[in-house]
């Protein structure tokens, strides 16, 4: 695709803010999008795990495939409550269903672009 082609939906588009990453809640903005419907000038640092990738229930043969890092004593943020119920069957006590990071994101005023296709695998 030309990029004349995709000037229309750059336009659309919201800055890029750089961030320093300071945890996996920091990824994609995740932890700023929080903080500022908290009201935060800033997120405070969080020490979770947050496995932000689709987690396909019905093929889920192991506990430990929803944790991206950390051990037992690491706070797990996952999708659901049903994967933080397997994994504390597994022993992992500190696990919260919270949702996905792209969840909070702000609706767009924007229409969808006639014959466009958003893809989020």
């Amino acid at each position: 695709m030309s990029s004349l082609a995709l000037e229309p939906i750059l336009r659309h588009l919201p800055p890029v803010e750089k961030i320093e990453r300071r945890s996996e809640a920091d990824y994609y903005g995740a932890s700023h999008l929080i903080a500022a419907k908290l009201g935060l000038a800033a997120p405070p640092r969080s020490i979770a795990s947050w496995k932000h990738g689709i987690i396909y229930e019905s093929g889920l043969r192991s506990p430990q495939l929803l944790l991206s890092e950390g051990n037992r004593a690491t706070r797990h943020l996952v999708t659901n409550q049903w994967q933080a119920d397997r994994l504390r069957e597994a022993g992992y006590w500190r696990v919260h269903a919270t949702g996905v990071p792209f969840l909070y994101a702000e609706r767009l005023a924007d229409e969808r672009l006639r014959g466009s296709l958003l893809i989020m695998p």
